[in-house]
C-alpha cells in the first residue's frame, strides 16, 4: 500500500500510534453522538405530533358551527363546491376564531385567541390565485354554452398578475403543492380583522361579488397561532384547489415550529451545541490535512470522504440555521409589535425550518454512519464489501432488467386503473405503486374494482416478474458470489483486536513513546485462486514495499517458528500417548493370564 494512503485512521495499515490516533478519534466520535443527540431532542417535542393531530381535527374534521335552527356547516374535508367554501370560511372557520368561550364564560369577539390557550399571530388572511382567460377548445358548437369563457389549467406562465377587482397582486408567500400541481407564492390578499361582524361582512360581501369564480384555481385560508405554554408557533393553509370542471379539492398544511433554538434553550443545550461546533470546527481541519495531503484525485476515490464532506455540510446548516433563527423571530416579534392587527407572514420562517429538520436528520444519519469505520475490519463487513465488489456488474444489469419491468407496468397501471385508483394516477405514483408491491403492499381489490377483467391478468403477471425473476436472481447472483468470497478472503481481524486490546491498556501512558513500525493488514484474495468476476490484473497484489515485505518474511518466519514448535509439542503428546497404550495392552495381558491359572 502506498505511504502516502490517508492520514486518517485506518485499519488498513497499523501501529501503535495509528492505534492512539484510532482511540482518541473513537472518543472524539462517542461525544459527537452524545451532542448530536441532545440537540436532536430540541426539536422532537412530545406535543408536536398531538398538536399537530388536534389541530388538524379542529380546523379539517370537525364540524363545529352550531345555530339555533341546528344548521351544520361543512367540514372542511368535505367541501366539494364554491359555494361550499364560503360556507366552510362563514360557520366553521369564523366559529373557531370568534365563538369560543373563554374560562369566565365571555365570548371572545375581538380577543385573538384560538382554543383558549393559542394566540393569532397577526390577523389570518384570504389568497386566491388565478388564471388567464384562453380560447375555447370546444369543436362541437353547443347553443347553451356559446359565449362561455374558458380558463385553462395552471401553469406558472398561465397565471394572471395583474389587478382583480382593485387588488394588486401580490408575491410575499412560500410556493405550495396541494394536490395536483405546485402553486407560486402569488395572488391576490385580502387580511380579515378581529371583529366577527366584519369578517362576516366581509366574507358575505365578497361572494355576492363573484371574488372566487372560474379562473380562480387556488384558495387559501392562512394564518399562525403562538403557543405559550410549550413555546411553540403553528403555520395553518387550508387550501382549496378548484379544478376546470368546478369541483374542489381541499387540503390543508399544518407546520410547527419551535421557538427556541439549542443555542438559547437550557445550560445543557447550549453546551452541546458548544461541543458541537468545536468538533466540526475540528473535522473541518481533518478533512483539509487530508485532501493536501493526499490529492484531490486520490481523495475522491475514498467512499468514506464523500460521508464526511456531507456531514460537514448538513453541520454547517444546522449551525448556520440557529443563528438565523433567532434573528428570525427577533424580527416576528418587532413586527408583531408594531402592529398585531395585520398579517404576519411567517412562510420564511416556515421554509427555513423544514430545511433545518432535513439538514439535522441528515447530519444525525451520517453520524450514526461514521461507526462502520470503527468495524470495517471485521470479517463479516469485509465479506459483504467483497461480495458486492465482485457481483456488482451482474447485480447492475439485473437493476436495468428490474426498472425496465418496473416502468412497464407502471405505465400499463396508469392507463388502465388511473381513472378510479389514486394509486396509479400519475405516472410517479404508479412507479411507487410497483415498488410497494415489492415489498408486499398491495391492494388487489382495489384493482379489480378498477378493471375486472385486466386486475387479475396484472397481478399474477406482476407477481411473476416480481418475485420469482427479479428477487430470486438477486438473491442467487449475491449468495454465489458471497459463497465464493467467504472461502478465499484473507482477513486479519484477530490480529487487529489484539492489536486494539493492547492498546486500549497502554492508551493513559502520555509519557510512553509510540512506536511507528507498520503492519499491512489489507484484506486479499488468495492468488492462487481465481474468482467470477475478478481478472488477474484486477486481484488484490502485495504490497510493493520492500521493507513492508521483509517485516512480512520475517513475520512468517517467526509464525513457522512457533508452528514447528507447536508440531514438536504434538509429537511428544503422540509418543506419550502411544506409550500410555501399549501398558494398557501389557496389563491387559497380565491379567488375561491370571485369571487362566485361577480357573
Amino acid at each position: 500500500m502506498p505511504a502516502r494512503y490517508t492520514r486518517k485512521p485506518s485499519y488498513q495499515i497499523l501501529s501503535e500510534r495509528i492505534i492512539q490516533n484510532i482511540i482518541t478519534e473513537f472518543f472524539i466520535l462517542l461525544i459527537l453522538l452524545v451532542s448530536t443527540q441532545i440537540i436532536t431532542e430540541t426539536v422532537v417535542h412530545k406535543y408536536s405530533y398531538y398538536s399537530y393531530k388536534q389541530t388538524k381535527h379542529a380546523f379539517v374534521q370537525e364540524s363545529n358551527y352550531r345555530s339555533h335552527h341546528k344548521y351544520i356547516g361543512p367540514v372542511f374535508a368535505n367541501v366539494q363546491k364554491i359555494w361550499d367554501i364560503w360556507d366552510f370560511a362563514s360557520f366553521n372557520f369564523l366559529y373557531i376564531l370568534h365563538h369560543e368561550k373563554n374560562f369566565t364564560g365571555e365570548k371572545r369577539d375581538e380577543f385573538p385567541f384560538v382554543f383558549n390557550m393559542g394566540l393569532m399571530m397577526g390577523v389570518p388572511r384570504l389568497r386566491q390565485i388565478r388564471v388567464k382567460q384562453t380560447r375555447c377548445p370546444q369543436k362541437i358548437n353547443f347553443i347553451d354554452i356559446h359565449g362561455k369563457k374558458c380558463y385553462p389549467n395552471y401553469l406558472p406562465k398561465n397565471e394572471f398578475k395583474g389587478t382583480y377587482q382593485q387588488i394588486d397582486y401580490v408575491a410575499d408567500a412560500k410556493s405550495l403543492q396541494p394536490t395536483f400541481v405546485t402553486y407560486s407564492g402569488g395572488g391576490f390578499p385580502i387580511n380579515l380583522q378581529f371583529d366577527y361582524k366584519g369578517n362576516r361582512k366581509l366574507l358575505r360581501n365578497l361572494m355576492k361579488a363573484g371574488w372566487i369564480d372560474s379562473a380562480t384555481r387556488l384558495f387559501v385560508i392562512e394564518f399562525s397561532i403562538y403557543f405559550q405554554d410549550i413555546n411553540m408557533i403553528q403555520v395553518l393553509k387550508l387550501m382549496f384547489e378548484i379544478m376546470p370542471t368546478g369541483l374542489v379539492m381541499p387540503s390543508a398544511f399544518i407546520q410547527g415550529i419551535q421557538i427556541n433554538s439549542f443555542l438559547t434553550l437550557t445550560p445543557v443545550t447550549i453546551s452541546a451545541g458548544a461541543i458541537f461546533s468545536i468538533i466540526v470546527i475540528y473535522y473541518t481541519y481533518v478533512e483539509i490535512r487530508e485532501i493536501k495531503w493526499v490529492g484531490p484525485s486520490a481523495y475522491k476515490n475514498n467512499f468514506y470522504n464523500y460521508v464526511d464532506v456531507l456531514f460537514l455540510i448538513a453541520a454547517y446548516c444546522v449551525l448556520f440555521y440557529n443563528v438565523w433563527h433567532i434573528v428570525t423571530i427577533k424580527d416576528i416579534e418587532k413586527v408583531y409589535a408594531k402592529n398585531h392587527r395585520r398579517y404576519i407572514n411567517m412562510d420564511k420562517l416556515s421554509t427555513g425550518w423544514n430545511v433545518y429538520l432535513h439538514m439535522l436528520g441528515i447530519m444525525n444519519a451520517l453520524v450514526w454512519l461514521k461507526p462502520i469505520r470503527f468495524i470495517s475490519f471485521h470479517r463479516s463487513i469485509q465479506q459483504v464489501l467483497a461480495a458486492m465488489r465482485v457481483s456488482i456488474k451482474s447485480i447492475l444489469g439485473l437493476c436495468f432488467f428490474c426498472l425496465i419491468s418496473i416502468y412497464a407496468f407502471a405505465q400499463l397501471g396508469c392507463i388502465a386503473f388511473s381513472q378510479s385508483n389514486e394509486e396509479y394516477t400519475t405516472e410517479f405514483s404508479s412507479i411507487v405503486a410497483q415498488i410497494r408491491f415489492l415489498m408486499n403492499d398491495i391492494s388487489y381489490t382495489s384493482l379489480e374494482d378498477a378493471h375486472r377483467v385486466l386486475a387479475p391478468f396484472f397481478f399474477v403477471v406482476l407477481a411473476v416478474v416480481s418475485y420469482a425473476i427479479i428477487l430470486n436472481l438477486f438473491k442467487a447472483i449475491y449468495l454465489s458470489a458471497d459463497s465464493d468470497v467467504k472461502k478465499q478472503l484473507i482477513i486479519n481481524d484477530m490480529v487487529i483486536a489484539r492489536m486494539l486490546q493492547a492498546g486500549f491498556k497502554r492508551y493513559l501512558c502520555i509519557w510512553r513513546k509510540r512506536s511507528t513500525a507498520q503492519i499491512n493488514l489489507t484484506p486479499r484474495l488468495r492468488p492462487t485462486d481465481k474468482l467470477p468476476g475478478i481478472s488477474v490484473d484486477n486481484r488484490a497484489k502485495p504490497t510493493p514495499n520492500p521493507s513492508q515485505q521483509m517485516k512480512i518474511i520475517t513475520e512468517l518466519r517467526d509464525l513457522m517458528a512457533i508452528q514447528s514448535e507447536n508440531c514438536a509439542r504434538i509429537e511428544n503428546m503422540m509418543e506419550i500417548f502411544v506409550d500410555i497404550m501399549e501398558n494398557i495392552e501389557k496389563l491387559h495381558h497380565i491379567n488375561k493370564i491370571s485369571t487362566g491359572r485361577k480357573n
